[in-house]
């Protein structure tokens, strides 16, 4: 019996250890997930800022603009 309680005693560790590291992953997937959503929201008005500036190059030079 004291080998069945010595592997019970490993699975049970194996199975903390495992609880543990899918937490860790976990937590490292939500602020992976926050920083996408952050950058997704700071950057919405980024292709319209570039056409902007597109249009305030050259062709607003030309224009008399730039």
């Amino acid at each position: 019996t004291g080998g069945l309680e010595a592997e019970v005693k490993f699975l049970k560790q194996l199975l903390e250890d495992r609880d543990g590291t899918i937490a860790d992953l976990k937590d490292q997937r939500d602020k992976w997930q926050e920083q996408a959503k952050t950058l997704l929201i700071s950057n919405q008005n980024a292709p319209t800022q570039a056409t902007e500036t597109r249009r305030s190059g050259l062709l607003g030079f030309l224009r008399g603009n730039g």
